[in-house]
């Protein structure tokens, strides 16, 4: 009887340390430290979850109950009081998703630098204390990486073994981040980048393997960014362009590379911007381009191999543009075409290998505008035509036969000496001197 007991008493421990050991097969979400601390009194042992961690809650400060987790499918730790990941250091693998958002005492993630291979998305979000990301042997993301709001993050360097991140990168609102040279090393395709707010970044210094982009690509709002040299090996963007509000970038040579075909380039205010330097390679816009507001662009002559805007070419409050000869190899049917309020432009010469304008013309507001020459082979104005506010305007060739291709033609408070079409040759006609 004595080693019968015996039998079942080790046969009840050894059942039960397996019991324990076992780890649950759902989701966990942990929202108090008392729930956490639970999780490890439940399943001593339990080093493989085949589901999620989802840590939620301001009472929690201490990651040491998960201490014996080897690998777990996402790791979500929001809006914790945890000052670092101490208790993770045997994590070494999750199959999905490292999102980490809204801590506002975390200062390091060092612990999670056992975690390699590749994730799907990793989510470095508003975590103020942050001054470095760990997670350096993470080798591919195959969706999104975003890295946002952390106000004192100063370098992403640990991040040099990434070398592909399939879906987008978003690189944003981060005050004290410096450089990006952690992600030099991420080459083909990406869907999207978006490098905004990082007023202390001067240059890219990354993406220096990146050779298409399939959806987007921004930049916008750093203040001290002065370069995108790095770009050079990207030769295609199949999506939208957005250049905006970079007050110390004096080119965007590093984008010269670029061809083929975009959907929408929009390069705005700029204030520093001396050229384009960029596009070379550019044949087709499947919508609009639209320069504006960048007082120090002198020529966009760069664009010069472009032969389609297909909706709308804006060329708008550029104080230093003299002319718009980078144009001059649009062709057969393009969009509408708006020039206005650009002070040193002197002539238009350009458009003379058009034959529909399937939209609207407007000039207007371009203060020493004295000639426009081109439009030579224009046949057909779908919209309306509008010729405004150019006081030393005196030369239009073409506008006696474009008035009449016009759904509406008007004309007002140019040059005395610029001749209107005879009314009667217009339909819809608005002349105001």
């Amino acid at each position: 009887m004595k080693k019968i007991n015996i039998i079942l008493f080790t046969f009840f421990v050894v059942f039960s340390n397996f019991l324990q050991a076992q780890c649950p097969k759902e989701e966990l979400y942990f929202s108090t430290q008392e729930e956490l601390n639970e999780f490890k009194t439940k399943y001593i042992n339990c080093t493989n979850l085949p589901n999620s961690i989802h840590i939620d809650g301001l009472e929690i400060n201490d990651l040491t109950p998960l201490s014996d987790v080897v690998q777990v499918k996402n790791l979500e730790i929001l809006e914790t009081s945890v000052k670092d990941f101490t208790g993770l250091e045997k994590l070494k693998k999750v199959t999905g998703d490292i999102r980490i958002e809204f801590n506002d005492f975390l200062a390091s993630i060092d612990k999670l630098n056992g975690v390699s291979g590749p994730l799907e998305n990793l989510t470095i979000v508003s975590n103020p204390l942050l001054t470095s990301i760990g997670l350096n042997k993470i080798t591919k993301i195959n969706q999104s990486l975003v890295i946002q709001g952390n106000l004192k993050l100063q370098n992403v360097d640990n991040l040099k073994t990434i070398t592909a991140i399939t879906g987008e990168v978003v690189i944003s609102d981060n005050l004290k981040l410096a450089n990006l040279l952690g992600l030099q090393n991420v080459s083909g395709t990406v869907d999207k980048i978006q490098i905004t707010i990082n007023p202390l970044l001067k240059s890219l210094d990354c993406f220096n393997k990146v050779i298409t982009i399939n959806k987007k690509l921004v930049i916008s709002n750093n203040i001290n960014l002065d370069n995108v040299n790095s770009l050079l090996a990207l030769r295609q963007v199949k999506g939208d362009i957005l250049i905006d509000k970079n007050p110390k970038l004096t080119t965007l040579a590093g984008l010269k590379n670029v061809g083929g075909t975009v959907n929408n380039i929009t390069i705005t205010k700029n204030t520093s911007l001396v050229e384009l330097g960029a596009f070379s390679n550019l044949s087709v816009i499947n919508e609009n381009l639209m320069l504006a507001g960048n007082p120090n662009l002198k020529d966009i002559n760069s664009l010069n191999k472009l032969s389609n805007v297909k909706v709308q070419a804006t060329i708008n409050n550029n104080k230093s543009l003299a002319n718009v000869e980078g144009l001059s190899n649009l062709q057969g049917m393009i969009g509408s075409i708006h020039i206005s309020n650009n002070p040193s432009l002197t002539e238009i010469k350009t458009f003379n290998k058009v034959n529909i304008i399937d939209g609207h013309l407007t000039i207007d507001n371009n203060s020493k505008l004295t000639n426009v020459s081109g439009f030579q082979t224009v046949e057909s104005v779908s919209g309306n035509i509008e010729i405004n506010k150019n006081p030393m305007l005196t030369t239009f060739n073409k506008m006696a036969e474009m008035s009449k291709m016009a759904n509406d033609f008007s004309m007002s408070e140019n040059n005395k000496a610029l001749q209107p079409p005879k009314e009667d040759d217009v339909d819809n006609f608005d002349l105001d001197f």
